[in-house]
Order: structure tokens, then sequence, then C-alpha cells
């Protein structure tokens, strides 16, 4: 019997094998989660006999979706804040020419 997970999440995940070493899932990889037993060599199966301690939070293909919509708003949002900042630069040097007293 075997269970298949993705990373789902932004960044890389690690299970934690016996031995002290961990096996990094990288965003959007897959990795089989195996009863059979496994010489450690192939990346794409590790063997539950081989992980000590729980499984990381690998999120869910629903995470992965809004990830990518809250990415999009951010890339707006960021151009927002640089044309408004352009926007105050500009109206603090009119005000500053505007207040400033004749020589």
């Amino acid at each position: 019997m075997s269970k298949k997970v993705t990373n789902y999440r932004a960044g890389p995940r690690g299970i934690n094998l016996v031995g002290g070493s961990t096996f990094w899932v990288e965003p959007g990889h897959e990795v089989e989660i195996t009863t059979k037993k496994v010489d450690g060599k192939d990346a794409q199966f590790i063997g539950d006999d081989q992980i000590k301690g729980d499984l990381p939070d690998f999120g869910r293909k629903v995470d992965a979706e809004a990830d990518a919509a809250a990415a999009g708003q951010v890339e707006a949002l960021t151009a927002e804040n640089a044309d408004l900042r352009e926007q105050v630069a500009k109206l603090t040097a009119d005000l500053e020419k505007a207040t400033k007293p004749a020589k």
C-alpha cells in the first residue's frame, strides 16, 4: 500500500528520516510513501519505515490556487504603491515650490 503526497505550500517541506537526515519536498513536487522496502536511492519513494515522526503539513490544492491569486494581488498592490509614491513625491515638490519664500 502506498500514499502519494504533493507539496502545495510555497516553500519546501522536510520529511524527517530515521538516522537524522531530512528528505525535502519542493513546492509542486510529489513523493510516494510506500510500505514496500525501499533502498533510499529512489527520490520518488520513501518507505514508511524510514520516516521519523509525523509528516509535515503539505497544504491542499486549493491553498496553492489561493497563493497564486494572492501573488497576483501583491503584484497589483506593489505597482499601485509605486504609483502613489511618485504622486506624493510630485505633490511634495509642488508644495515646496509654492511655499518657498521669494528672494
